[in-house]
């Protein structure tokens, strides 16, 4: 490859909090003779091509790219990608190549993020992340790229700034609700060790939707621009990212208001069958597994058909009824195995139960799959007597996003 028709492209990341450009992908291209440009992408990945070309060349693109950061806004970002196999070479140097760039070109470190490829890296994670401090300490931001579920390992151990999620899980999320949920796993694992959340290879509107419900706080992609030789104003899609923003949250502003509803409503129908439960209760210092059965089979005839299964605890987790759950002829069978489970180890049990003891009413939590019937779930749990609590289980209904009737 001639070294003039090498070159950087530069592809926009975007800010979801602003809409304005956050910064660039640094992307190579090679000029063909009939004046289009090739990706390099195939090039950097084969593993039969000359190792020390392609390092050579990607240096070349980087430093080329460097070049051109004083066009930018100062806090604008060029993320340049470096293979973890690569980076790792160098760990017994006292200096770094790209270091050496920047300071070469008087750049500071705080207008770079290093993209750390995932690729099958075979060295010592921890003497990576001795390389990946070096880096921070230049002032740069580090970033994991592609990632997938196979380098988990990887983003504990780097904790780098922003995790790029990988294209192909992007696309995925839009068609599933078990991606979705998987992408939500990654996008709440890295909140909580203070990483930000990209989403790379953004081609759809729905896909950007997708990404914003999910966590996203920075998108990337073809959507709004595939990679240019030339920089691009960073207002360019305030308007277009503000206007998907607003519909995302219009869209969960009445799933959540809807959800709050069917609280509201459930409150309100079994309010009668509530009463005639205290009624039986009341007076009777404990609560015996029969006794919360009587009380429980009452009632069945009056519950809605979405209730598949209903039971009472104490405030401690402990179960005092039996499960009564819907068969396929929709009739209420009695499980009296379940007697004296403990379901405090649920994550939202405490959380409902303060609800509950705080508002003196039933609450509804967030829809959730559950793992014996995998049945997309609602749980209504509402306070009977003191330390008494009814948990009924609901298959979850279509939610409408607009102002419909909830219950209809």
């Amino acid at each position: 490859m001639e070294p003039g028709d090498i070159l950087p492209f530069f592809q926009p990341v975007l800010s979801v909090a602003d809409g304005s450009i956050y910064g660039y992908e640094v992307l190579g291209r090679r000029r063909m003779p009939d004046g289009s440009f090739q990706s390099l992408g195939p090039f950097f990945h084969d593993e039969n091509s000359d190792l020390a070309e392609r390092i050579e060349i990607s240096r070349q693109i980087r430093k080329d790219a460097f070049r051109t950061l004083n066009s930018l806004a100062p806090h604008q970002k060029l993320f340049v990608n470096i293979k973890p196999s690569w980076m790792w070479k160098y760990r017994s140097h006292d200096s770094l190549p790209t270091l050496d760039m920047l300071d070469e070109l008087g750049v500071s470190g705080n207008r770079v993020v290093i993209e750390i490829t995932e690729d099958e890296f075979q060295g010592d994670i921890n003497e990576l992340f001795g390389m990946v401090v070096r880096y921070r300490a230049a002032g740069c931001k580090i970033a994991v790229d592609d990632f997938n579920f196979n380098f988990m390992d990887r983003l504990i151990h780097l904790q780098p700034d922003i995790v790029k999620v990988d294209m192909s899980l992007v696309k995925r999320i839009a068609q599933s609700p078990e991606y979705r949920s998987l992408i939500e796993y990654i996008a709440s694992f890295a909140r909580d060790f203070g990483i930000s959340v990209l989403f790379e290879g953004v081609e759809t509107r729905k896909e950007l939707e997708s990404a914003i419900e999910s966590g996203a706080e920075f998108v990337q992609g073809y959507f709004f621009a595939p990679a240019a030789k030339d920089y691009i104003d960073s207002s360019s899609f305030q308007s277009q990212l503000r206007e998907v923003l607003q519909t995302v949250v219009h869209k969960n502003w009445n799933r959540n208001r809807n959800v709050m509803t069917i609280e509201s409503v459930m409150n309100r129908l079994l309010s009668e069958l509530l009463s005639s439960m205290k009624i039986r209760l009341n007076g009777n210092s404990g609560v015996n597994p029969d006794l919360a059965d009587d009380v429980l089979r009452e009632v069945l005839d009056g519950l809605p058909p979405k209730c598949y299964r209903i039971y009472a605890c104490d405030d401690k987790g402990d179960q005092l009824s039996s499960n009564f759950e819907r068969d396929p002829t929709g009739q209420f069978i009695l499980r009296s195995e379940f007697r004296k489970m403990n379901w405090s180890w649920r994550p939202y049990f405490l959380h409902n139960l303060v609800r509950m003891k705080q508002y003196g009413r039933g609450i509804i939590s967030t829809p959730y799959r559950d793992t014996e019937t995998k049945k997309e779930t609602l749980t209504f749990s509402c306070p009977v007597k003191e330390n008494v609590y009814l948990f009924m289980d609901f298959e979850l209904p279509e939610i409408p996003e607009a102002n419909e009737d909830v219950m209809g």
